[in-house]
């Protein structure tokens, strides 16, 4: 037995016997398949690493000539309203600016569906 039900999200759900679901989005505007896109988005966290040091300058120093070696901390914390598109500005530049930004950029091939 198969069955295909549309819910209110324009999912659409394949219901085979034996309880197995396929499972797939599509979403329609003006009657057309839209595509999907990837964009590439950015965000701030703030963290801690254990440094051992006779002195604070000293430990920041050596976490300065390190950071491309020393771990990551292990308790991120989120900065708020740091969250933006990378458009190569601080998430400040127009949505052309950031389209074209993102073309020129980023392999755009593998960020379309």
């Amino acid at each position: 037995m198969l069955n295909i039900v549309l819910n209110a999200d324009i999912e659409y759900i394949v219901r085979y016997n034996m309880g197995v679901e396929k499972r797939w989005q599509i979403s329609y505007r003006g009657g057309s398949r839209m595509k999907k896109y990837y964009v590439p988005v950015m965000w701030e966290v703030w963290d801690k690493v254990e440094v051992q040091a006779d002195s604070l300058e000293e430990a920041v120093k050596y976490v300065k000539q390190h950071e491309n070696t020393i771990p990551l901390g292990t308790t991120p914390n989120y900065i708020d309203g740091s969250y933006h598109v990378d458009d190569g500005n601080n998430g400040k530049s127009s949505i052309k600016e950031a389209a074209d930004f993102i073309l020129e950029c980023y392999d755009w091939n593998k960020n379309v569906e």
